[in-house]
This record gives structure tokens, C-alpha cells and sequence, in this order.
């Protein structure tokens, strides 16, 4: 995957968002339709959003705005 204008740092943390994003939808898939009553999954999906979180504080905004444009159809949201 291609990065401009982006410091290393701010790289490496969207590359680890990007592979973040891969493997919970890994988990979701083997998991299934009914992931949300798996807790190993859950507990798993939570932590990967977690690292999610951890890598984008501190970003460039100019930065995280590369992914507004973004197709998420298909993609799950997690209710708090």
C-alpha cells in the first residue's frame, strides 16, 4: 500500500491500523454470523480495536481523513 506526505511514524501507525482492521474482520469471519455471543471473539475484536485506538492518537488528522472516503459497506459497528 502506497502512503504520501507522511511522516514514518504516522505511516507505520495507519499501516498497523490497516492490518488492525484485517485481522478483526478475520475474526469475524471465522466466528460467523453470531460472533457478538462468541466472548473469545468479542474479547479479541475489543482488543484489536483497542491497538486501533492506540495508533491513531497522536495522528495528523490531515492523515486519518484519508480514510473518510473509504467504502465500509459490509463492514460491522460495535455499540458501547
Amino acid at each position: 500500500m502506497a502512503w504520501c506526505c507522511m511522516t514514518p511514524r504516522d505511516r507505520a501507525a495507519l499501516e498497523r491500523i490497516v492490518e488492525c482492521v484485517g485481522v478483526v474482520d478475520g475474526y469475524v469471519q471465522r466466528a460467523g454470523p453470531d460472533w457478538a455471543e462468541d466472548d473469545m471473539a468479542v474479547d479479541a475484536i475489543a482488543k484489536r480495536i483497542e491497538e486501533i485506538g492506540e495508533a491513531a492518537k497522536g495522528r495528523r488528522e490531515s492523515n486519518l481523513i484519508l480514510f473518510d472516503n473509504q467504502d465500509c459497506n459490509g463492514t460491522f459497528h460495535v455499540n458501547s
